[in-house]
C-alpha cells in the first residue's frame, strides 16, 4: 500500500463537511422552531376558544333555568350576579316549633345559608289557605332521625312567628335553594369566571379572562322588550360577554385571544 492510499481528508474536505453539517443543523433547527411556534399559536387559540365557550356553556345551563319573576335572581351587576338555584327537596317528618323543623332530605345535606320554602297547608280540605313560607337556614343538626331514617333538624331564621301562626303538617314538602354568586374574581393572580357559595371562597370555573377594566366578563340584563333594566324581577334575557386573556403572539405579533357573546333567555 503506497502513501497516496493511506492519506486522510484534506483541510478543504473537512471544512466542506463541517459547513454542510452546520447548514443541516441550522435547517433542522429552523423547522423545529417554526413548528414550535405554530404549535404554540394553535394551542393558544384552542385554549382561548375553550375558555370562552366553556364559560358560556356554564352560564347558559345555569341561567336558562332561572325564573327572575319568581325571585331566582337575587342581585345583578355588570360583572357579577347572585342567583337562587334549586338544590334539594325535603319532607317534614318531625315536630315544627320555635322556628325549627325536622326534615328528611332527598339530595345533598341542607346547609347554613340555604333558602327553604315550606308549605303550610293549614286546612287540608282547602287550597285557598295554603301558604309557602320562605326563610334562610341559620343552623343545622345532622344527627336527627325520623322513623329510623337519617334526617336534619334545621333552624329557619325569622320563621318562629310564621310557623306558630300556620300549620306545617307532617309530610309537608320543603324546597331547598342555594345561593350562588357568579362573578369576575381574581384567583392566584389571574382573572376567572368564578362561583361563590354563601360563606365560601370563590371557586374558579373557567379562565383566565381579561381583567375587569377590559371587560373580561360582562353581564347585560334586558327586559321582555330587549331594553336594559336594573330590576332583577324584570329581567327576561341575559347578554353575556366573555373575553379570554391574551396568550401567545400570532404571526404578526398580535396577542391571541377570543371573545364570545351569548344571549340567554330566562325561564320565567
Amino acid at each position: 500500500m503506497n502513501a497516496r492510499s493511506r492519506r486522510g481528508f484534506t483541510l478543504i474536505e473537512l471544512t466542506i463537511v463541517v459547513m454542510l453539517g452546520m447548514l443541516l443543523v441550522a435547517a433542522v433547527h429552523t423547522v423545529l422552531i417554526t413548528n414550535l411556534r405554530a404549535y404554540t399559536v394553535m394551542n393558544s387559540k384552542v385554549r382561548s376558544q375553550q375558555t370562552v365557550r366553556g364559560g358560556s356553556q356554564v352560564l347558559f345551563a345555569e341561567l336558562r333555568e332561572l325564573s327572575p319573576q319568581g325571585g331566582d335572581l337575587i342581585s345583578i351587576a355588570g360583572d357579577a350576579m347572585t342567583v337562587r338555584n334549586s338544590s334539594t327537596f325535603g319532607i317534614v317528618c318531625g315536630e315544627v316549633k320555635s322556628g325549627k323543623m325536622t326534615v328528611i332530605r332527598y339530595g345533598r345535606w341542607i346547609g347554613i345559608g340555604d333558602s327553604v320554602f315550606v308549605l303550610a297547608d293549614n286546612d287540608p280540605a282547602k287550597t285557598a289557605d295554603d301558604v309557602w313560607h320562605a326563610a334562610l337556614v341559620s343552623a343545622v343538626d345532622t344527627t336527627a332521625t325520623c322513623g329510623g331514617n337519617h334526617a336534619q333538624k334545621i333552624t329557619l331564621k325569622g320563621m318562629k312567628a310564621a310557623l306558630a301562626a300556620d300549620s306545617v303538617l307532617l309530610g309537608a314538602p320543603a324546597r331547598v335553594y342555594q345561593h350562588y354568586t357568579y362573578s369576575h374574581a381574581l384567583v392566584d393572580g389571574s382573572w376567572y369566571l368564578a362561583r361563590t357559595e354563601p360563606f365560601g371562597e370563590a371557586e374558579p370555573l373557567v379562565g383566565p379572562l381579561r381583567p375587569p377594566a377590559e371587560e373580561g366578563l360582562h353581564f347585560e340584563y334586558l327586559d321582555s322588550l330587549g331594553v336594559a333594566t336594573t330590576i332583577p324581577t324584570d329581567v327576561a334575557q341575559f347578554r353575556i360577554t366573555l373575553r379570554s386573556a391574551p396568550g401567545a403572539a400570532g404571526p404578526s405579533g398580535e396577542p391571541i385571544a377570543d371573545t364570545i357573546v351569548t344571549r340567554v333567555y330566562a325561564r320565567n
